[in-house]
């Protein structure tokens, strides 16, 4: 629970709080080069849900990247490797909406 909390709280700033979140990615990445930082957040930022809740799409693309070394993930079951009761019971808690208020 705390994970997804701390999860939820860093993708609250990622979302809402572009200057943090550049500063952020600077220190991490040492990486000082604005425009790449930009690109980087700006590419994050439109794959992330605000709900944490990962697409069937994005499912099936993590697991196609996979083919190439086992190609049994071309026929797996996307939603087989997932448990997202704990991320539901997050957002029904109404902690996630509280982040965007």
């Amino acid at each position: 629970d705390r994970l997804l909390r701390a999860l939820a709280e860093g993708t609250a700033i990622m979302l809402q709080q572009p200057e943090t979140a550049l500063a952020v990615l600077t220190r991490y990445t040492q990486v000082e080069e604005r425009d790449l930082l930009e690109e980087t957040l700006a590419f994050e930022q439109s794959r992330t849900s605000r709900d944490l809740l990962p697409t069937p799409a994005g499912l099936r693309a993590a697991l196609d990247e996979l083919v190439a070394t086992n190609p049994k993930a071309a026929t797996a079951n996307p939603e087989a490797f997932v448990a997202l009761e704990p991320i539901q019971q997050l957002n029904a808690s109404g902690f996630i909406a509280r982040l965007y208020r």
